[in-house]
């Protein structure tokens, strides 16, 4: 998908992502979300029904920098993963 405001042509390129596992809607997925709004979080609904909680938007894939920059409030790593966009 390409979207521009004006028009020109831009070069396309691959953006990463860390999400949650899909998740109920409930409470475990508000808590998640909630512990990560300050990271300018985003929840989605998945194709199968299910809720993620989306972070990022990162230029390259390095998984380990960037689950550690939102993990440093949590003990576990148990439910997210890098994703490319």
């Amino acid at each position: 998908m390409k979207l521009s405001s004006d028009g020109k042509s831009t070069q396309a390129h691959e953006l990463f992502f860390v999400r949650s596992e899909d998740m109920e809607q409930g409470e475990a997925l508000a808590m998640l979300a909630e512990q990560y709004s300050a990271d300018g979080s985003s929840v989605v609904q998945t194709q199968n029904g299910k809720f993620t909680v989306v972070m990022g938007g990162f230029e390259n894939s390095d998984e380990e920098k960037h689950l550690k920059q939102f993990t440093v409030r949590r003990t576990t790593v148990n439910h997210c993963m890098l994703i490319a966009g």
